[in-house]
């Protein structure tokens, strides 16, 4: 029993292994005399450094603990039991121990016999305690190299029918008949208390294990004892699946309603199409789950609308960010195979870069560069963060923002229209530097077409006081190219004052950041009242603030024709009466200069039908 990591994996766990005396002693693939571990105490918990070990606490508790300061609890009942024992009987059952005062076992606290991992040894059970509930079960290993909870368990049939069935993502995938008939070393035991199949043998080193991909194997061959179910080798206890209801209709229409639900079995496609393959890699469920720590919250950096973003190391050491649709997304589909294909044709200092993405079972991945300093917003709304955020570094920001939509919408062949820019999809590289990330609600235009009607809106808005979105998106549905302007002035007021825009500030009235910056634009004190008081101890150049004031105000006029290309820099007109302008007074206040929040309708809008 030993600390490993198996394969190339970082990760570590604490493995049971076979062992053989002599010379014939087996390989040391995985750190033990075995190829791989019979039992592993922490498969879904892994440690990543070499500070991990196993105690009895004074509770009576045994756990794992390492220099993270995580707590791995393998026996998690207090005890107030004395003279506590933990040891590896040679049957591989693992247990905490009472002893007498004369050194023999008063009783047993915990085994490990009780939490199975992918292997059956003898001695231990598959089946059900009936006063309890609890359930004894195998489960695979996600692949050869991670022991994470893989898809397919092997068990006893729930339903009562004295059966083993192996279970592929819950779904019965196989089932052996009634009493294992012809597996004569499994043993069926029926009580009042359990019903349960077992087994003993002379060969202590016998040994039943569920591999990744279904089988049930027997013994360091790894004979295939049952399992085995594919069209090449038919077998009657194999479960015959459930054809969606389109078989009857034409294939094209099947193909669809496959490739809309990600459980379909009839229709399955292990390569992507051509127009989805633009020379990003495919990577496997495997290596993201190790890249990731199958998808530890520690890893976790944020979530988007429709997808959790993890932190994630490949084996060589790049440093990678992953992006997990959420399988509850009605609408993450679409918007998972748009992202595929806009950003694998994008090439941009200035744009986030796709190295890849993962389509297997139910998910469905895109993997990104890493960003080390995250998203604009951790640090631009952060009272503690914000004094990171200079004037140059404000205006490279800015600039950087500005080259990067002005490739989306000029230098194209086809036009892109992001539809969901704001301060938490721009991300910082180690440098500072802006690059536009998330263009899952993306809009592709031709070069003649200049403004369409959507089925349906997305993006940043806030009743009352505004968002991101246009006024003609948000109230008509019309997309264009100054759409995204307008995004860009709000973002744009919004790094210059450190404030966000579905706020209200209070002078005479309520108003959001735009109403607040045409105040003050129309009464001459805009540059002194506006500008982020963390940029008041600067040298900083005013002719460049209020440029940039200029340029923001512009970009959020109501009248899309009143606002600028992104291309337009030079001969900038004054600034009209921008959108979302709220005049009236909505509720007697105090006058007051600080920021607040009036209303928590913030949200990002997914569907409006």
């Amino acid at each position: 029993m030993q600390f490993f990591s198996p394969g190339k994996s970082r990760n570590r766990y604490l493995g049971i292994f076979y062992t053989r005396p002599g010379p014939d002693v087996y390989s040391d693939v995985n750190g033990g005399g075995d190829e791989k571990a019979l039992w592993i105490a922490n498969r879904d918990d892994p440690i990543t450094d070499t500070s991990g070990s196993l105690t009895i606490d004074p509770d009576g508790r045994l756990m794992i603990s390492h220099s993270e300061g995580k707590v791995i609890m393998l026996s998690a009942t207090p005890t107030t039991a004395t003279n506590l024992t933990a040891i590896l009987l040679d049957n591989g059952n693992f247990v905490l121990r009472e002893l007498n005062t004369n050194g023999f076992v008063n009783r047993t606290l915990w085994q490990s016999f009780d939490y199975p991992t992918d292997t059956l040894l003898p001695g231990m059970k598959l089946g059900i305690n009936l006063r309890t509930g609890y359930t004894w079960f195998l489960t695979s290993w996600v692949n050869d190299q991670s022991p994470a909870s893989g898809s397919f368990t092997f068990d006893i049939d729930p339903n009562g029918t004295n059966q083993l069935i192996i279970l592929w993502m819950g779904k019965v995938y196989w089932k052996s008949g009634p009493w294992l008939t012809g597996y004569r070393a499994l043993k069926y035991v029926s009580n009042e208390d359990e019903k349960y199949f077992t087994y003993t043998v002379d060969f202590v080193f016998e040994r039943y294990t569920v591999s990744p991909s279904g089988l049930i194997q027997n013994g360091f061959d790894r004979n295939v004892v049952f399992g085995s179910c594919s069209n090449k080798i038919p077998n009657a206890e194999c479960v015959k699946q459930v054809l969606p209801q389109c078989r009857a209709a034409k294939n094209i229409d099947c193909k669809a309603k496959c490739e809309n639900d990600c459980s379909c079995i009839a229709y399955n496609k292990k390569r992507l199409s051509k127009k989805f393959r633009h020379d990003i890699q495919i990577f496997s469920l495997e290596t993201i789950i190790m890249a990731t720590n199958n998808f530890s919250s520690a890893n976790k950096l944020g979530e988007g609308g429709y997808a959790p973003v993890y932190k994630g190391m490949l084996l060589e050491g790049q440093e990678i960010a992953i992006k997990r649709l959420s399988k509850s997304s009605g609408q993450g589909l679409v918007e998972f195979q748009n992202e595929i294909m806009l950003i694998s044709k994008l090439q941009h200092t200035n744009l986030v870069r796709l190295l890849g993405c993962c389509i297997e079972g139910e998910e469905k991945i895109l993997v990104y560069e890493y960003m080390m300093n995250k998203s604009l917003d951790f640090f631009l709304f952060d009272p503690s963060r914000k004094d990171s955020l200079k004037w140059n570094t404000r205006l490279n920001i800015i600039e950087g923002v500005a080259q990067g939509l002005l490739y989306l919408l000029k230098y194209l062949r086809l036009r892109v229209i992001h539809r969901d820019l704001k301060a938490s999809n721009i991300l910082l590289d180690d440098n500072m530097n802006s690059k536009i990330s998330d263009f899952g609600l993306a809009r592709i235009f031709g070069r003649r077409e200049f403004e369409a009607n959507t089925e349906r809106i997305v993006g940043t808005y806030c009743f009352l006081f505004g968002g991101y979105m246009s006024p003609e998106y948000a109230m008509n549905d019309i997309v264009s190219m100054k759409t995204d302007v307008f995004s860009f002035g709000v973002l744009v007021l919004e790094i210059l004052s450190g404030k966000r825009n579905n706020s209200c500030y209070h002078l005479e009235r309520p108003l959001n950041l735009i109403g607040y910056a045409w105040e003050l634009w129309k009464a001459g004190r805009v540059l002194e009242e506006l500008t982020d008081p963390v940029l008041s101890n600067e040298s900083t150049p005013t002719n460049e603030i209020m440029r940039c004031i200029h340029v923001g105000l512009l970009c959020v006029q109501a009248n899309p024709n009143d606002r600028p290309s992104m291309n337009d820099s030079l001969q900038l007109p004054v600034p009209k009466q921008p959108a979302f302008f709220i005049e009236k007074a909505m509720v007697e206040t105090e006058t007051r200069e600080e920021l607040r929040n009036c209303s928590t309708n913030g949200l990002t809008i997914s569907d409006i039908w």
